[in-house]
């Protein structure tokens, strides 16, 4: 920072004298007159408040920011100056800026107190960028006075994109101290300020009317563009001077919308002098100036050109005459601006007499009307009328309210005119004169545009509520954003359009226009026409070329037709395109009918193919239905126009046998009522041959269109179940029905015989004989179908095969140790065989009778099916998980399958099979001590027997296992026994024969046991899935049984007691059991999940390690496919009333399916444990290694390749015992159930790998010391 003290002479008469020099010093630091300049630059604006606060005591304190740029962000929030001196904010010439970065610290607070007439002045600063985020009263620059003593200038500074208000003054004064303004803007610019610029306030207490001299503001020779909410005072008196004004917008500020000038008491002056207002748009409903009892002085300002005649700020209330208008016009312009109207009467002569007569006369002339406010006025003529050739009215800000008249409120007979209406409220006005048009009323050669304006509760004794525009010769209309509600008319209740006669010739817009006006934004709501056109009615045939857009038409009402609009004809020309309105609850005497036109055309209802085959003297009903032109209906409740339709009959000019008048028609003749036309009595004698059906529109003057071909008639000679008889008057035969005794149920369950062919209809002759289903001598005992040879056929293919499946089950359970049933699953093959079971003896209820016998059925059949559809779930599921599929370009190397997780390791393929115990496994979770005595007389799986060289080893392998199980199963592992248990230290060591067991192996068990439990935790999760499924479908199924039971004492009752029973295809009656729909939704399920088992025993085709019955499953489950479920959902949907034929359907194609299914999956079983190779799991089990093609050396050459000597027992075995653990995710220990732990089934993996390796290590020790030893005896001999 920068200090410079500039010292000002008193006395400059003797500067060269050293006296007068010191004495000048001591002079000033007596009376301390002296000036301190400071020059400020950016760094310094934090200690900006000390400077000027601590450097007050002399007259003037001048701060200089010499720099063009300073970052008010630097300062504290407020910047607070007590003024005691002058101050003076100077900035550089060419304008030094105070950006506040969209902040507000660095606000300007002055507090005049001393009331000595101190100035503070600011000059060429830039103020800019400042927002104090919404937060009221934060202006930049403060002034707080106690009077009015003290002077605040702003000169020659710009103020631009704030977006806070800029100035604010609160002073306190009661009684004026001078005459000069206390606060100046002068030459100042004001740009982007968008929250308000100046605020004034005078917070006096005392009420004086010049109470606003003590708080005096002037503006001069400013510039304000595109600011907001320029002036707020309170109490205050403001100047503007030669200032330009442009683009002023309205805020809210502290709840006050402000635009240029706003003040909300009465102690206020403003004067606007030589200013300069330019594009002033506030898209708001605020004036510009706002306030109570303004006294406000306007002056050299430009309002426009004078015109003849001006009416301005006129009031005319309670006249009464008797002349022809109050306010007569002729061949002059016209501006009416705020002419308030109030109680008129003009009682002169029946349609001459009005409130205002505008004649333009031979030139056109223009009636401009702002601001115009008439109510309760009467008229016995049009209210304002528009004579002359050529003229404009406008009219704006008006309102127009209860004005009764004997013609339209506003009237133009010209024959060329120019409307603009905007902004007009016209309402509760009525036109009573029956033979006028609309209230508004415009003809011939037209523009007129109506801009957001409200029509409401007007009334018109003729057409047109409101607007009426008829006899048009040419028109360009627009009509946007205005609304029509509660206006009621004759015809068209909001709006009436009609041409003129000789429309069509005189014509002026051309065929090929583009459009002649636009109607959008419009609202035509609860109008009422008495006739025709709730809100609109168009009869002018260029309405089409009007562009309609976001009209909403709604609760309008019609007394005949068109509750919202109408168009008697043409309506593709003379209305508008309806697609984009949005048009709705529109009524015709309370039926919904929201447009319209007059009756188009008549549509045949009744079918007719070619032609009518009838019988003479039959009733031919037939139905027709009158449209109009949007296809829509014509539902004339008043019945207003009565259309009746005639039929007549002649003969075709092919037939001219007979003659016409041998023909006798009856109910030939119809009205149309709600637009239809039914004849139900229309009744035909005529003799053989072909007629043709005439028609004609009666009560009806305009064309109607028949939209059906002609009908051909071909009257035919009677049935044979029919009488001929003849009216012998007319000489025309007719056919008559034989008639029998009362009792007889004639079309119901009976049919009448007669007796004789011709002439005689004798009722006592006459036989009564019952349609199929019926009997006894009245037909009104029901026949029931009998079951009895279903029943025996169905017990001949039954029987048999529920015995096979019993013996074959007894068999199975006998050999349930063979390998083929053990490791397969007992158990599975059991459940297997009842699930099948279950399905043949749900046949025995298959023709039930009652609720009881098919809930049976139901029962039986689904839960065998899905019985079997589980078993073989679960096994397709297992084989999927465990199995493996090999990379056939390489088949000898098994690191290369696919399924690679499920192998054990590359050793097994050369693995003696000396590590796989019997089908007993050692599982540590049913093991004890006591079984490890047994451990040396447990036999070998296989088939093949080795010497045990390793058993004290296994001894000791499987004690640890056991001790460690016993004493915590959960944290036992396995790696880390064995590790133990080869330490160098280790007795067990050296017993066998210091065997080494490499880091490797163990590394190798460590992840196949990661593997291991993935996939036992896979299958375990399959299986519990599955029986959680299979449980929950069970009660399904029984609930569902239980629910449809609707009266308990139904259940058992057959099918003569019981209500719910069909009539078959046959005549013959059944019982309809409600589950049937039950029914078929599983069989649909079923059908599905047999496709999924399908699907995923096609995916295992090619596996290995997997079970040969799985491709058993896979062909069982095609057939289930084809002939299983599908067999019933077919039988429902074609034969369902057809049971007899249903029964047998199902019953057939069922038992073959499930017995080929059963076969299927069971035969191999029977087969092997015959031939003794039940525990050959090679016949069984699909694993087989091929040799590459010796000639191609490739596996998929397509040479029949040789299957491997090498048979990989161990695999198989390791595999069997694997699949074993899989299916048991549970045991059952100490009676009670309890989930199997997987750590130990992974153990005693390991303990077979670690023995396999110790085996393998141990030979190979041995081979070589036998090597050695021959080696040393060979020599010896030597």
């Amino acid at each position: 920072m920068m200090i410079f003290y500039k010292y000002k002479k008193v006395n400059n008469k003797c500067r060269h004298c050293i006296f007068f020099f010191i004495l000048f010093i001591l002079i000033n630091k007596i009376v301390k007159v002296w000036s301190k300049d400071f020059y400020i630059k950016d760094t310094d604006l934090k200690n900006l408040s000390d400077i000027i606060n601590k450097n007050q005591y002399n007259n003037e304190l001048t701060l200089y920011f010499l720099d063009s740029y300073y970052d008010m962000t630097l300062v504290h929030f407020t910047i607070d100056i007590p003024v005691q001196s002058n101050i003076s904010f100077i900035g550089n010439k060419n304008g030094t800026v105070f950006d506040y970065k969209h902040d507000k610290r660095g606000r300007l607070i002055f507090n005049y107190s001393t009331n000595k007439g101190e100035t503070v002045k600011m000059e060429n600063i830039i103020f800019e960028n400042f927002n104090s985020f919404g937060i009221t009263f934060t202006e930049i620059l403060l002034v707080f006075a106690t009077s009015d003593n003290f002077y605040f200038i702003i000169n020659n500074c710009t103020f631009r994109n704030n977006e806070n208000r800029i100035f604010r003054s609160e002073i306190t004064c009661e009684e004026r101290s001078h005459s000069e303004p206390s606060i100046v803007f002068n030459n100042c610019n004001f740009y982007n300020n968008t929250q308000g610029i100046i605020g004034v306030s005078n917070e006096s207490s005392i009420f004086d009317d010049n109470r606003d001299e003590c708080s005096t503001i002037d503006i001069k020779n400013s510039i304000f563009i595109n600011n907001a909410a320029i002036i707020y005072s309170h109490h205050s008196h403001v100047e503007i001077d030669n200032c330009y004004f442009s683009r002023i917008e309205n805020y809210s500020l502290n709840n006050k919308n402000i635009v240029f000038y706003s003040s909300r008491n009465i102690f206020s002056n403003l004067i606007i002098k030589n200013s300069i207002f330019k594009y002033i748009n506030t898209q708001c409903s605020l004036p510009l100036i706002d306030g109570e009892n303004i006294k406000l002085d306007l002056s050299s300002s430009l309002f426009g050109e004078q015109s003849q005649y001006t009416i301005k700020n006129v009031q005319l209330n309670s006249i009464y005459i008797n002349s022809k208008a109050i306010l007569y016009f002729i061949y002059n312009n016209v501006v009416i601006d705020n002419l308030e109207v109030e109680d008129i009467k003009c009682v002169g002569d029946d349609d001459k007499s009005s409130f205002l007569l505008f004649d333009s006369g031979e030139d056109k002339k223009s009636l401009n009307i702002n601001k115009l406010s008439i109510k309760n006025g009467v008229s016995n003529g049009g209210f304002i009328k528009i004579n002359g050739y050529s003229n404009k009215l406008v009219i704006s800000n008006s309102f127009i309210n209860n004005i009764k008249s004997s013609g339209s409120i506003i009237e133009s007979k010209s024959k060329n005119s120019e409307v603009i209406i905007t902004q007009m409220n016209f309402g509760s006005n009525v036109n009573f004169n029956k033979f006028g048009c609309g209230n508004i009323h415009f003809s011939n050669d037209l523009a007129i545009s109506i801009n957001n304006s409200n029509f409401t509760n007007n009334i018109n004794e003729s057409n047109g509520g409101v607007l009426c525009l008829n006899n048009i010769s040419s028109l360009k209309f627009n009509l946007t954003s205005n609304i029509f509600s509660s206006n009621i008319s004759d015809n068209g209740g909001a709006l009436y359009i009609k041409g003129g006669e000789d429309f069509t010739n005189n014509q002026k817009n051309d065929e090929n226009e583009n459009g002649i006006g636009y109607i959008s934004d419009n609202s035509f709501i609860n109008n009422e026409a008495k006739n025709y056109g709730g809100a609109i009615y168009s009869d002018y045939n260029k309405m089409y070329m009007i562009k309609a857009i976001n009209n909403k038409i709604a609760w309008n009402k019609a007394g005949i037709a068109g509750g919202g609009i109408y168009s008697p004809k043409s309506v593709n020309k003379s209305l508008f395109d309806l697609s984009q309105c949005e048009i709705y609850n529109n009524t015709v005497n309370s039926y919904w009918d929201n447009y319209t036109s007059a009756p188009s055309y008549i549509v045949l209802n009744t079918k007719i193919e070619n032609y009518i085959k009838i019988y003479s003297g039959d009733y031919l009903p037939l139905s027709f239905t009158l449209y109009d032109e949007y296809d829509k209906i014509i539902e004339d409740i008043t019945k207003y126009n009565s259309i009746t339709l005639k039929i007549t009959l002649q003969r075709t000019e092919n037939d001219i046998e007979e003659s016409n008048d041998k023909i006798l028609l009856y109910g030939n003749s119809e009205i149309f009522v709600n637009g239809l036309c039914i004849f139900k009595k229309f009744r035909i004698y005529a003799n053989t041959g072909i007629y043709i059906l005439n028609f004609k529109i009666e009560n009806y003057n305009n064309d109607i269109t028949f939209k059906f071909n002609d009908i051909e008639i071909m009257v035919m000679p009677c049935k044979e179940n029919q009488i001929k008889m003849y009216k012998k008057k007319k000489g025309i035969f007719y056919c008559e029905n034989p008639i029998c005794n009362e009792n007889c149920p004639i079309n119901s369950t009976a049919i009448c015989i007669p007796a004789y062919k011709e002439l005689i209809n004798d009722v006592n002759k006459n036989k009564c004989h019952c349609v199929p289903g019926w009997k006894d001598d009245n037909c009104n005992t029901k026949i029931f179908m009998n079951y009895k040879k279903i029943n025996l056929g169905m017990n001949m293919i039954t029987i048999p095969i529920i015995i096979t499946i019993i013996f074959i089950t007894i068999f199975i359970f006998k050999n349930r140790k063979q390998g083929i049933i053990m490791h397969i699953g007992f158990f599975k093959v059991i459940i297997f065989s009842v699930g099948i079971l279950l399905f043949f003896i749900s046949n025995y209820f298959i023709t039930y009778e009652n609720y009881i016998e098919c809930s049976l059925n139901l029962f039986f059949k689904h839960i065998g099916i899905v019985t079997v559809i589980s078993i073989f779930y679960i096994i397709i599921g297992f084989n999927i998980e465990l199995g493996a599929k090999f990379d056939m370009n390489d088949e000898n190397n098994i690191k290369n399958a696919k399924n690679k997780s499920l192998l054990f390791s590359d050793e097994d393929f050369v693995t003696s099979e000396i590590i796989i115990k019997s089908s007993k496994r050692y599982s540590t979770e049913n093991v004890n001590e006591s079984s490890l005595n047994n451990l040396e007389d447990n036999t070998y799986s296989g088939d093949v027997k080795k010497k045990k060289d390793h058993s004290n080893l296994e001894k000791i392998i499987f004690k640890s296992l056991i001790e460690n199980k016993l004493k915590n199963e959960r944290s036992f592992n396995f790696s880390n026994t064995i590790k133990n248990l080869y330490k160098p230290e280790s007795n067990i060591m050296k017993s066998a024969n210091d065997i080494e067991i490499t880091s490797n192996s163990l590394n190798r068990l460590e992840k196949q046991n990661q593997i291991f439990e993935k996939n036992i935790r896979a299958t375990h999760s399959l299986f519990i899935l599955v029986i959680i499924t299979y449980i929950m479908v069970s009660l399904i199924i029984i609930l569902m049984i239980i629910y449809e039971i609707k009266n308990i004492n139904q259940i058992y009752l057959t099918n003569e007691a019981s209500d719910n029973i069909i009539q078959n295809i046959n005549g013959e009656w059944s019982y309809k059991c409600p589950l049937e729909d039950f029914d078929l939704s599983l069989n649909s399920i079923e059908f599905i999940f047999f496709i999924i088992i399908l699907l995923k025993g096609r995916h295992i085709y090619n596996y290995c390690f997997i079970f040969q019955c799985t491709h058993q499953i896979t062909y069982s489950s095609g057939v289930a496919v084809i002939m299983g479920p599908l067999i019933n959902i077919i039988s429902y949907n074609v034969l369902n009333d057809q049971r007899f034929s249903k029964n047998i359907f199902d019953i057939l194609l069922n038992c073959l399916c499930y017995s080929f299914i059963y076969y299927l999956f069971i035969w191999d079983k029977i087969y092997y444990i015959m031939k003794k190779q039940g525990n050959n799991s090679k016949v069984y089990f699909l694993f087989s290694m091929h040799e590459k093609c010796a000639f191609h050396n490739s596996y998929k050459c397509g040479c029949i390749l040789k299957v491997k000597s090498d048979d990989n027992l161990s695999i198989i075995n390791k595999y069997m015992l694997l699949y074993r653990y899989c299916s048991k995710p549970f045991i059952i220990m100490n009676k009670r159930i309890k989930r199997i732990n997987i750590k130990s089934v992974i153990n005693e993996f390991n303990a077979f790998d670690i023995i396999n390796i110790i085996d393998e290590k141990g030979n190979s020790k041995k081979n070589n010391n036998e090597i050695n030893t021959d080696e040393k005896s060979n020599n010896e001999k030597k």
